[in-house]
């Protein structure tokens, strides 16, 4: 039976499974408590530009019958990787602030 649930934690071990027009991406999801191996699909291509290792989301998910989250929604806590890497280039700009 898949149940909906909701996981806090930070992002490990981010990979590509398929590359198609929505590619299949497998992270690992960790806090104190416990880990879980996550898949996402329908938002993964949104997720590959917003999210990289270490950072701290919140995942809305079914839990299937091979003990993975299957992610329907998620957020990032936290600056997204596009924000990370635009504060944290070398190169001047003259729309930083």
């Amino acid at each position: 039976m898949n149940s909906h649930t909701d996981f806090t934690g930070q992002v490990t071990k981010i990979r590509v499974l398929t590359l198609e027009s929505m590619p299949l991406v497998r992270f690992t999801l960790s806090n104190e408590q416990q880990t879980f191996n996550c898949l996402i699909k329908t938002l993964s291509l949104r997720f590959l530009n917003e999210v990289i290792e270490n950072s701290e989301i919140t995942v809305y998910c079914i839990f299937n019958s091979r003990s993975q989250f299957v992610v329907n929604h998620y957020a990032v806590k936290g600056p997204t990787a596009i924000q990370y890497f635009f504060e944290t280039s070398p190169y001047p700009s003259e729309h930083k602030s």
